[in-house]
């Protein structure tokens, strides 16, 4: 639990077993593009190189954008650090609605801003709560 005495405020981030599979599938794909540029025939060695670089690339991104996410929930606002993008930051009093989706997810839209926070993260039941006695959902 990430919970700062001084500071009164939550962190939440993707559990560290998602950031391991994903460097773990990184290290698969590297490993399967060393594998098929030695065996794979000639004329497909372009095409499948290709593919499976492009494949490793892209859950390499993945595995940093799962360890750079996290959510600061602080007396006065909320700040999200998402996989790609800027920080998005909304004060309490900005916020305008919050919702909850079908998957459980909570979405906070605020002036110009939506900051969404995954139920997979570690810190969610603590932030639903503060959120529920901040009078931001009622209860069902």
């Amino acid at each position: 639990m990430n919970i700062s005495k001084n500071k009164k405020e939550i962190t939440a981030r993707y559990p560290s077993e998602y950031i391991y599979i994903m460097v773990g599938l990184t290290g698969i794909g590297f490993f399967c593009l060393l594998i098929c540029s030695l065996i794979a025939p000639p004329e497909q060695k372009e095409e499948i190189i290709s593919l499976i670089l492009g494949i490793s690339v892209l859950l390499l991104i993945l595995s940093i954008g799962f360890k750079r996410y996290k959510i600061i929930l602080s007396r006065d606002e909320i700040i999200e650090v998402p996989i790609l993008g800027k920080k998005k930051q909304i004060k309490f009093e900005e916020i305008e609605s919050v919702k909850i989706r079908r998957s459980k997810a909570i979405s906070i839209f605020g002036k110009k801003k939506k900051i969404y926070i995954d139920p997979a993260v570690t810190e969610y039941k603590q932030i639903f709560s503060v959120l529920s006695d901040k009078g931001f959902i009622q209860s069902v």
